[in-house]
């Protein structure tokens, strides 16, 4: 009884990801351009995006392994996806940290960029069907992000609004 249980929830997860991998990609692609723009916008070197690059980059090879996967072996592929969407949440805000703008305008700019990205990210967890983490619902206070998460579309133009002011940051 237990197992179908189980079974219904990640037959509409299986369901869900084959019909939204795409979707899952962008949200991707997103996440880290927005990392590399604000990095950048930061002072830091690209590099400091890199770790959001990679850890998504994982992420995209765990949908990819979902989809293949037997029955039993799918909870622990989703509990790997939702491990590395929290390290680059957390790698994301290190970003944030690391920059010593002191700028007002800029400051707002950059930590409204991340949590924008952080919303990218929230949309591939929410795509698993899980709830957002604490440092979704943080990212989520700072003003003119959405409470809710938008298409990946919405979310660039969302980000490009944002750094308006500083038109190397924005995304093409």
């Amino acid at each position: 009884m237990r197992r179908k249980a189980l079974a219904i929830p990640l037959a509409a997860v299986f369901l869900l990801y084959s019909c939204s991998a795409a979707t899952a990609q962008a949200y991707i692609n997103l996440a880290v351009g927005i990392a590399l723009q604000i990095a950048q916008l930061a002072g830091l070197s690209p590099s400091a995006a890199g770790q959001v690059s990679g850890d998504l980059a994982v992420v995209n090879k765990f949908i990819a392994d979902y989809k293949a996967a037997d029955a039993n072996a799918k909870p622990g592929i989703l509990a790997e996806i939702d491990t590395y969407l929290t390290t680059a949440e957390n790698d994301l805000m290190a970003i944030l940290t690391a920059s010593h703008v002191t700028d007002p305008k800029k400051q707002e700019a950059i930590r409204a960029g991340i949590a924008i990205a952080v919303t990218a990210v929230e949309s591939i967890r929410a795509l698993e069907g899980a709830h957002p983490n604490a440092v979704a619902r943080a990212a989520r206070t700072v003003p003119g992000v959405p409470k809710r998460s938008g298409s990946p579309a919405q979310l660039k133009n969302l980000y490009n609004q944002t750094v308006r002011d500083y038109p190397q940051a924005q995304l093409h």
